[in-house]
């Protein structure tokens, strides 16, 4: 039997493609309940929840990765993108542009 092997070459990510990527979304978002749901705090990015909180990004990437409660507060996660989905269709000849928001 001969298997064949593929080789697999890394790919090389321009800085033109990465600031691409970069602006399709303008961060995650992060919220903090309380025990009783009220909103205590919320932040634009992990990056100014980690340093408001004094924790590293790592812990409130593993919070949203994990689910877990840090501090008795719930955390909530939400992925804003800046460009809109573009949905055509081809028989009733219409565009429509969605933004979308996804709450983790």
């Amino acid at each position: 039997m001969t298997e064949s092997l593929k080789i697999i070459t890394p790919r090389t990510i321009t800085s033109n493609t990465r600031q691409k990527l970069s602006s399709r979304s303008k961060g995650i978002k992060v919220k903090i309940f309380d025990n009783l749901n009220n909103l205590v705090y919320e932040f634009p990015t992990m990056t100014s929840a980690a340093k408001y909180l004094g924790v590293s990004v790592r812990t409130i990437r593993r919070i949203l990765n994990s689910g877990i409660s840090y501090d008795n507060y719930t955390y909530k996660f939400e992925i804003i993108t800046e460009h809109p989905i573009v949905v055509v269709n081809i028989e009733n000849n219409t565009i429509k542009e969605l933004f979308y928001t996804c709450h983790i």
